[in-house]
């Protein structure tokens, strides 16, 4: 037990804090070398794509699902101008676009360091809070990810600095700054309206009538700017309809409801249920359970010095939770700013406590840095030359014929090539009574949407619940062998 006991101090150690940064940086940047592609980043930087290219966001390379192929109109307009931007002064890149999201890391911990800065805490409690977010294991997979999950991370931690800084020196500036950081998480993401909500019943609750105000207008203005592609002819109604109908059928319906009670009653077991956020799987279950063991075990002395983070933490969670999309663990990174910042507070609590508690919280600091170890293992282990693999398979085709491909395959090919992708099928499927398309209705709407060819990677070979597990293909009057070697097959149409 004295070991484990020791084990708490040794995380309130300045030298040891620095160097587990350290370990785990080096680790991280390990990481960086031919980073797997998730699946979002492909249909992200698609929107952001069209967006450089053509004025409007349209996902052309999945056709036959609710027009998105002409135009889409529910899609993250300040990260799609954000991806644009990047795609205009770097190229088509997914390295780049990588890239592009580390900045916005940074910026999350200068606000993080001068949260701890304006509330006068210790440098030893920053760098353990800082910590906790770095090493968390889905924070080591999006810091390096083509997603908004980290920028709206960002953005909330703005929210939380500018919303203390006004509470503690009552400038108006620091309203206009929250609103504008709630505003723009909005405009990054629909879910970012729990930021806006999230402060507007902070300073409601805390009787700040008047900050409502300059809070309100500022965060009206930024987000208010997610509508103005809206306003031409019906747009708007255009926009509705692919939101309420969106493919996979649960998103759209948790989003606005079917009707009046689907909506309180989705609403109601969305609240019952959100611990499954929390608690989704080991990418993010060592740091809740490091949080919620320190906020019960110090909540007293926690409610007593931080009232104001409490509350905060808790609006953002019922904000996030009622007016949301869906729950997902993605989502959880909203409440990372304010939940490093109570576990490390919690945790020096807690080392001033009894020595049971100090075991409990110091083996929970332990499997939270397990989690995190296997991730990089996780990350590392898919690691591939994706973009130079998929030139290489893409090169057996001569011709300029429509190809249909795995989404990564978009990367860095999709400028150069007629390329389609399987989300179509995938998509369709969930209208399919089983919700299962089998191969040969692929093959059939394959041809029916006039790919000329199909390919097959590794990925997709070996994955079990898809069409061409271990490369099988049934005997059909649609498509052929064409090519095949250790890296894909690929059919031509007959």
């Amino acid at each position: 037990m004295k070991i484990v006991n020791q084990t708490l101090s040794i995380f309130q150690n300045k030298i040891v804090l620095y160097a587990l940064f350290i370990i785990f940086g080096l680790a991280w940047l390990f990481t960086f070398h031919n980073r797997y592609i998730e699946a979002d980043e492909c249909i992200l930087g698609e929107y952001s794509y069209s967006f450089l290219h053509e004025g409007f966001v349209r996902v052309k390379s999945i056709p036959a699902i609710q027009d998105w192929d002409v135009r889409l109109f529910p899609h993250h307009r300040f990260f799609t101008w954000f991806g644009a931007a990047v795609i205009g002064i770097f190229g088509w890149s997914i390295t780049w676009l990588k890239v592009s999201i580390l900045p916005w890391y940074g910026l999350f911990f200068v606000l993080l360091h001068q949260y701890f800065r304006l509330n006068n805490l210790s440098k030893s409690q920053f760098i353990l809070a800082a910590l906790f977010v770095f090493t968390t294991p889905i924070i080591l997979l999006k810091s390096y990810s083509f997603r908004p999950d980290v920028i709206l991370m960002t953005e909330g931690m703005g929210l939380l600095y500018f919303i203390s800084k006004y509470k503690n020196e009552k400038q108006v500036k620091d309203l206009v700054f929250a609103g504008a950081f709630a505003g723009l998480g909005f405009l990054t993401h629909l879910n970012g309206a729990a930021f806006c909500i999230a402060g507007f019943l902070f300073l409601l609750i805390r009787k700040e009538f008047k900050a409502l105000i300059p809070y309100t207008l500022a965060g009206a203005v930024v987000g208010g700017i997610y509508f103005i592609e809206l306003l031409p002819d019906n747009n708007f109604q255009k926009f509705i309809d692919q939101l309420t109908n969106w493919p996979t059928v649960n998103h759209g319906e948790n989003f606005m409801g079917s009707g009046p009670i689907s909506l309180v009653m989705g609403r109601v077991q969305k609240l019952l249920s959100e611990h499954q956020r929390f608690f989704w799987g080991d990418r993010v279950m060592g740091f809740s359970i490091v949080f919620f063991l320190t906020l019960i075990l110090s909540f007293k002395k926690l409610k007593q010095n931080h009232s104001d983070l409490l509350l905060f933490m808790l609006v953002l969670v019922l904000s996030l939770n009622m007016f949301g999309s869906h729950i997902a663990e993605r989502y959880l990174l909203f409440y990372y700013g304010p939940m490093a910042i109570i576990t490390s507070l919690g945790i020096f609590y807690v080392a001033e406590d009894t020595k049971w508690k100090q075991v409990l919280v110091s083996l929970s600091v332990l499997l939270h840095f397990v989690f995190s170890v296997m991730m990089i293992g996780k990350i590392v282990d898919r690691s591939e030359p994706i973009a130079e693999n998929n030139e290489e398979i893409l090169s057996h085709i001569k011709d300029d014929g429509k190809i249909l491909v795995p989404y990564e395959m978009i990367y860095n090919e999709f400028p150069s090539r007629d390329l389609y992708v399987y989300k179509t099928y995938e998509y369709l499927q969930e209208s399919m009574p089983d919700k299962k398309m089998s191969q040969l209705q692929l093959f059939e709407k394959a041809s029916e949407l006039g790919m000329d060819y199909i390919v097959i990677n590794r990925n997709l070979a070996n994955d079990k619940g898809r069409w061409f597990y271990n490369w099988k293909i049934e005997e059909n009057s649609y498509y052929e062998e064409y090519h095949q070697d250790d890296k894909s097959l690929i059919l031509k149409k007959i």
